[in-house]
Order: structure tokens, then C-alpha cells, then sequence
């Protein structure tokens, strides 16, 4: 499990090897077919309809200009359009977006004793936005699709995480990676730790959440402002 305050920190790196990947059921002895349905890493083109990702290979994908595989949910792409940047077109895990909300505000409006505080600190629930659902759902999807991760918030095609915040608001926030089976066990780890206990206690009054599942791995990411 990794945590961490991403107005400073995001995760440890991870990254898969990637070499190509074949979809479909076209002949694959087909040069045609070949073309159609093979991605090949290092050949300088990311291709990520079918199955190219900046963090399988960041020497195709690891750009700023728009196309699908860079892990950036840009102008154009869409679940539908680009699965690999946007994730699923119906977000599944809504649900539970609002249960982290619910789970963060019952903390906060209930009371919590951050680390190396004396008493505990009561604050008023956070007001759910949705200005910054795109910005979150695609952190998460990152995460857990890409398995992509930095120190500082850096995504895998260069964007620091200010520029995240410039491009979908809030001031900062939290998350939570890798095994986390539910809400409350996320809001658990952020009460628990002496950096991000703070942040989840902030004085600030809007809050986005965003979860996604996938490869095993489970993100948990609260962006406030």
C-alpha cells in the first residue's frame, strides 16, 4: 500500500515492460492484420487504441500532444474514443467516490486526533464538486491502468501535478494506492499519517473524490480546494 499527499508527493514509480500486443482475432500472419491490430513499442508512434501505454512505454508515449496511450484525458478522447487514457466511458466505480466523500466527512465532522496533536480537530464537511471529477478519475485511472506513478505528481508524459491542478482546479490533495479494499480503510490510512491527517482535515471547503480498480490495484484520491 502507498500513500501520500499529492500537493507535494505522489507514489514510489512503477512500470510494466511492454514489447507489443496483439488484439483481436484477425490472421496474424497477414501483413494487413499485422498493421491493424499490432502495437509495437519504439517505433515511435503510440498507439494507444490498441493497447500502447506511456507507462509500458514511455519512449512512444510520453508526449503532451494529443493522442491516445500518453495517459492524459486530452480534448477529443473520451472512454469510448481512448480506454487507455480515460478509462471506461461509464465510470463504474461512482459509488464509491461518494463513499470516500461520505467517509472523509463523517471523520472530520466527528472528530480526529491528527498525529502529534494533543486534542482533536473538528471541521466542517467538505462541499461535493464535480468541477474536478476529470482530473481525479484520470490520476486514478493512471494509477491502477497504467500502473504509473511518481514521487511528486509528475504524470508519465511530463505534467507536473501544478499543471494538473491549472488544467482541472483544486489546491492539492491525497491519495491512497495498491491494496485498499474499501473507503474506509483509505480514510483509516489518511488519519493515521502525520502529513496527510492534516490535509484531510484542511480548512478548504470543496472536495472532488475519484477511485478506480484494475490490474489489482485499487487508487483512492481526494483533490480539495
Amino acid at each position: 500500500m502507498r500513500f501520500a499527499a499529492f500537493a507535494a508527493l505522489l507514489l514510489g514509480c512503477g512500470r510494466l515492460n511492454f514489447n507489443e500486443q496483439v488484439t483481436g482475432d484477425a490472421d496474424v500472419d497477414s501483413p494487413l492484420a499485422d498493421a491493424a491490430t499490432i502495437a509495437v513499442c519504439g517505433n515511435g508512434i503510440c498507439e494507444g487504441e490498441l493497447g500502447e501505454m506511456c507507462g509500458m512505454c514511455a519512449g512512444d508515449c510520453a508526449v503532451k500532444t494529443v493522442v491516445c496511450g500518453n495517459g492524459e484525458c486530452q480534448t477529443s478522447e473520451d472512454g469510448t474514443t481512448c480506454y487507455a487514457d480515460c478509462g471506461p466511458a461509464t465510470w463504474p466505480w461512482t459509488q464509491e467516490e461518494m463513499d470516500l466523500l461520505n467517509a472523509v466527512n463523517a471523520a472530520r465532522t466527528g472528530g480526529v486526533t491528527c498525529p502529534g496533536d494533543a486534542m482533536p480537530r473538528t471541521v466542517a464537511a467538505y462541499a461535493a464538486t464535480t468541477t474536478m471529477t476529470l482530473g481525479t478519475r484520470e490520476m486514478a485511472w493512471e494509477l491502477v491502468h497504467q500502473v504509473f506513478s511518481t514521487p511528486n505528481g509528475t504524470s508519465c508524459n511530463g505534467r507536473t501535478f501544478s499543471q494538473r491542478e491549472q488544467t482541472y482546479g483544486g489546491t492539492g490533495g491525497i491519495t491512497v494506492y495498491g491494496n485498499v479494499m474499501d473507503a474506509a480503510q483509505a480514510v483509516s490510512v489518511w488519519k493515521s499519517d502525520s502529513t496527510l491527517c492534516p490535509i484531510l482535515m484542511s480548512a478548504k471547503t470543496q472536495a472532488t473524490a475519484g477511485v478506480a480498480h484494475d490490474n489489482g490495484l485499487d487508487a483512492w484520491i481526494l483533490w480539495i480546494k
